[in-house]
């Protein structure tokens, strides 16, 4: 009794690499390569957004209510 069918491709990657590497290995026809590029890089930014609705209080006493991004050289980094 067989519990579980092996398919080639599950399509539950989340990874738009994976995606990429499948289509050139000729896994999954290119057509598709947009749908689920679109729809894992849209549910990336989603999920991002529900954690950060989740988390606002938190971050916003951590960092004060002020959010800056510091670009840091890579000698810069390395003196941290």
């Amino acid at each position: 009794m067989q519990s579980l069918r092996q398919e080639p491709i599950s399509g539950a990657h989340l990874n738009p690499a994976v995606t990429i590497a499948l289509a050139s290995l000729k896994k999954i026809p290119w057509v598709k390569c947009t749908h689920y590029i679109v729809a894992q890089t849209l549910g990336a930014f989603l999920a991002a957004a529900c954690v950060f609705a989740t988390y606002y209080e938190a971050i916003s006493s951590h960092d004060g209510g002020k959010r800056v991004a510091i670009s840091l050289s890579g000698i810069q980094a390395l003196n941290l």
